[in-house]
């Protein structure tokens, strides 16, 4: 546990030195954000866990392109994509060598996972914020989810092999990873992409994108409350296969 301890405070203080250095770098987004007046009438979560976030979707939610992922994952109510960068998110047990490659330009990877009851039941300690955003808006994010995987050549997205959650599966991304595109640049720029009023650029730790989600969506803290008093500096429980899933 003390060990786990440090590797999160090391990665904290990286990311913050960081976010000192990169402070007006911007984040790419394949879609422009939703500008329309469409009542917000549907949802979506955003998970915070340590220092790395995550967007969340009802199933029933997600169409176009993106909805090519549901047959995998048949029982699902929500789906939760996280997106990092490949070595480290899907290693089993990361290194301090790990977390030195992430640093570099590299290839990424997007973690799907299936909720079957709740977030706070598959994430607890983690700080769960649920939005209202409209569904032209959830119609963006979903093509900006698409535009981070990879193809194959039936034009589907590339299954990499099973996550650390229970049916969570990792896909090819078809975008690098690097210093100005992270984890949190990745769900700043969805939550951006999908209407709310979020800025994606010089974003690295998940505060910077939680500070901005103060006031638009339900009480986060009742969420942690709910989860088991979770801390965003606190490490994540390990999940059930032994990976640690946070990553940048």
């Amino acid at each position: 546990m003390a060990a786990d301890r440090r590797g999160v405070r090391r990665r904290t203080v990286l990311a913050a030195a960081l976010a000192a250095v990169l402070p007006g770098c911007g984040a790419w987004s394949p879609v422009p954000p939703y500008a329309g007046s469409a009542p917000q009438d549907a949802s979506l979560v955003v998970v915070a866990r340590s220092w790395h976030t995550e967007i969340g979707l009802a199933a029933a939610d997600i169409h176009g392109p993106l909805a090519t992922l549901l047959p995998a994952f048949p029982d699902a109510r929500q789906l939760v994509f996280g997106w990092g960068e490949r070595d480290y998110y899907m290693a089993a047990h990361p290194g301090s060598g790990d977390m030195l490659g992430a640093i570099l330009p590299s290839d990424a990877v997007m973690l799907v996972i299936p909720i079957a009851a709740s977030p706070a039941g598959t994430f607890p300690g983690a700080e769960i914020v649920s939005l209202g955003v409209s569904r032209p808006g959830l119609d963006r994010l979903g093509v900006y989810l698409w535009g981070y995987l990879a193809k194959g050549p039936d034009g589907r997205a590339v299954p990499l092999g099973p996550g650390p959650y229970p049916g969570s599966v990792f896909y090819a991304s078809g975008t690098s990873y690097d210093l100005t595109r992270t984890c949190n640049t990745f769900t700043a720029g969805g939550l951006h992409a999908a209407g709310l009023p979020v800025d994606a650029g010089g974003v690295v730790l998940a505060r910077q994108v939680t500070d901005q989600l103060r006031g638009l969506g339900s009480d986060a803290r009742a969420s942690q409350s709910a989860a088991g008093h979770g801390r965003q500096d606190a490490p994540s429980p390990t999940p059930p296969t032994g990976r640690q899933p946070e990553a940048e």
